[in-house]
């Protein structure tokens, strides 16, 4: 009695059926294939590509997501938003009249001062235009020891500002440890004053308070001029 041979289970949808595989190189398997997550690629993305696990398995984040809602919304509303800032912020704005109260020198003294400076802005833009500043450094009862005239443009970036020198006159005696001053004129155009006379500055406002911080390591405090109103001359 012949007996027939066991059948090979089969492989890829056929029966093979007392038949033996044809001899040759090894049939090699096919790697179980990948859902194309991202295009036409049907490798999906490694941990290192994807580590929250999202692009294999997205309800897996989508419900952690939804179970950190309410969370979430603890901490948004719990953390106090930023207060609105102006288009004149950080710093405030120099915009305005301002008298000048002391001058705070390196060397750590402190100089009596008086005078105006005034900036004045563009009607298009806040934060540039022109500015002019007298002012004279006193003695204790006022007399003035020596001044100084100057002005040109101005521009703001954050607390910075850059002023242009487009006039220059200053002339007096030496005080502390400013040196003395000889009479100096100088009137030059808007372009060589941005090209070759310009002086970076911090400033500070605060309140009606002014303070400038020179390069030099000088600063000069100011108040606002609030009353500009004018007295009539007594009539004759």
């Amino acid at each position: 009695v012949r007996r027939r041979p066991a059948r090979t289970p089969a492989l890829h949808g056929a029966v093979a059926v007392g038949r033996r595989l044809p001899e040759g190189p090894a049939v090699r398997r096919r790697p179980a294939r990948t859902p194309a997550l991202h295009g036409p690629s049907l490798h999906g993305p490694s941990l290192q590509d994807d580590p929250t696990g999202y692009a294999s398995n997205p309800m897996r984040l989508t419900s952690l997501s939804l179970r950190s809602v309410p969370v979430l919304l603890a901490v948004f509303v719990a953390t106090p938003l930023p207060a609105a800032r102006s288009a004149s912020e950080p710093g405030g704005s120099p915009v305005g009249s301002w008298q000048p109260r002391a001058y705070a020198l390196a060397s750590g003294q402190e100089l009596p001062v008086d005078g105006r400076i005034i900036f004045l802005a563009r009607d298009d833009d806040g934060d540039s235009g022109e500015w002019t500043v007298v002012f004279f450094v006193t003695d204790d009862e006022g007399n003035p020891l020596r001044g100084s005239a100057e002005g040109g443009a101005w521009f703001r970036d954050g607390a910075s500002l850059l002023l242009t020198h487009t006039i220059h006159l200053s002339a007096g005696e030496s005080v502390a440890s400013l040196p003395e001053s000889p009479l100096s004129m100088e009137l030059r155009s808007r372009e060589e004053a941005y090209r070759n006379h310009r002086e970076p500055c911090e400033f500070e406002v605060s309140g009606d308070r002014l303070t400038l911080f020179f390069p030099s390591g000088n600063s000069m405090r100011f108040a606002r001029v609030k009353d500009l109103s004018i007295e009539e001359p007594a009539q004759r």
